[in-house]
């Protein structure tokens, strides 16, 4: 029984996901992503993490703190959101 548990679970997180779908997230324009990217770029560049942890923690997402390190992707994308959602940001 103790060898099905990880399938079971893995099952039922895939009928959740298909019954309920992706989660409802803006897409974020090609100005707008052009905007993160050069904000966050030399950021990347530099390797500085924490900084722009920082700058999207001040943005208005307390959760990026609690991305895994040197997730540059998700954080990119959590001020994408931001800026969508937010445009006065």
């Amino acid at each position: 029984m103790r060898d099905t548990i990880p399938m079971r679970v893995m099952f039922e997180f895939l009928n959740i996901r298909f019954i309920y779908g992706k989660p409802d997230v803006p897409k974020a324009s090609p100005v707008i992503t052009s905007e993160v990217n050069q904000e966050l770029a030399e950021l990347q560049r530099n390797e500085d993490w924490d900084t722009a942890v920082q700058l999207v923690v001040k943005a208005g997402d307390s959760k990026a703190q609690f991305l895994a390190a040197n997730d540059w992707y998700r954080l990119r994308r959590s001020l994408e959101i931001i800026k969508v959602c937010f445009p006065s940001y």
